[in-house]
């Protein structure tokens, strides 16, 4: 039997002090501020994917509204990583790239910059020295007027369907998600900028340490724009025939095999998003006849993940396995509250 596994992808601890020094197109550092932006009444921000927010597409990573080292997002929790300037949209893995995520103007406005050209992958540490200075990856720059910018990150190599000069209308297509340039995972980056300054589209609101009621009050997004507020995110789950690795569960292009009778393995995985230090995990197996056939529980996180991969599982048996339904669960326990559990099935023949 498989000891149970874990593993977090390195998003805001590895790559952190990369990711938070460059963040436009053309390479030029933005500082930080502790003042407030001017009214939020004069522009609005549309959804900047056309996908569905919990389903097909998740939040992975706030703005980080803390001007020290510390982390804050919009909502007083820790959705981010120290000096994050934009705003995650993810899909779960290359896959999605392929069938194509349409990224849409938020605003209307004249198109700036653009970039393309530059290939979609899963950036590791030693490889970050190759896209310096186009950390942005495939990208847009809008400008909306009266010093308001927006700018799309990570794009799909290949999809940027504007140039610059054109103007756009809010809605309009302007590339497809990607995970090019810096990218640990597939996302769009939308960073939101007035006068040269990063702004946080929840708050209005430049990095000075506010958060909560109060400074959500002057969110950027328009009249009928419901996003979810920073909690963990069940990704993805279900069953395969090995073990799986982070790396594996961003960077699949297909679907993971499934068990068969005579299969070397039967693994359950899940695969979550934004987790919190302490946070605790069960998973398991029933086999076909109601029976547990594995059953394990983590320890307790010592630290907020922004992404993580946990499965069990166990080798073949004498004999293969028998046909029949077999079902995973998985639980993430905070405190005393289950606040996330699924459970799957598969079909073994």
């Amino acid at each position: 039997m498989w000891r149970l596994a874990a593993d977090a992808y390195r998003t805001g601890r590895v790559l952190s002090r990369v990711l938070s020094r460059v963040v436009v197109l053309a390479a030029i550092p933005v500082l930080f501020s502790v003042s407030q932006s001017p009214a939020q009444s004069e522009f609005s921000l549309g959804v900047p994917v056309v996908c569905t927010l919990g389903v097909d597409c998740f939040i992975q990573n706030y703005f980080d509204g803390d001007p020290g080292p510390g982390i804050g997002d919009y909502a007083c929790t820790a959705a981010s990583y120290d000096g994050h300037t934009g705003t995650d949209f993810r899909v779960v893995s290359m896959a999605d790239i392929a069938r194509g995520v349409s990224v849409v103007a938020s605003a209307s406005g004249t198109v700036k910059a653009t970039r393309d050209g530059m290939m979609d992958v899963i950036m590791t540490d030693e490889q970050r020295a190759d896209v310096e200075g186009r950390e942005c990856g495939n990208g847009v720059v809008l400008d909306h007027g009266n010093g308001w910018e927006t700018q799309y990150c990570h794009l799909r190599r290949g999809s940027v369907e504007v140039e610059r000069g054109d103007v756009v209308a809010a809605g309009d297509k302007i590339g497809e998600v990607g995970s090019s340039g810096l990218s640990e995972f597939p996302h769009l980056e939308l960073s939101v900028r007035k006068d040269g300054e990063n702004v946080d589209p929840f708050t209005g609101m430049i990095a000075d340490g506010v958060c909560g009621p109060a400074a959500e009050a002057g969110a950027l997004w328009a009249d009928g724009v419901t996003l979810p507020e920073p909690q963990s995110e069940d990704l993805e789950a279900g069953f395969t025939t090995g073990p799986i690795s982070p790396d594996d569960a961003v960077g699949k292009t297909k679907a993971f095999p499934l068990p068969e009778a005579n299969g070397a393995a039967l693994v359950y995985y899940a695969h979550l998003a934004n987790l919190r230090a302490g946070d605790v995990q069960r998973i398991q197996i029933i086999r076909p006849n109601g029976e547990v056939l594995v059953a394990q529980q983590a320890e307790a996180l010592p630290q907020n993940q922004a992404s993580y991969v946990i499965f069990a599982g166990r080798r073949k048996p004498d004999g293969g396995w028998p046909t029949g339904t077999y079902r995973g669960e998985y639980q993430l326990i905070r405190g005393d509250d289950v606040v996330l559990q699924r459970s799957d099935r598969v079909e073994v023949r």
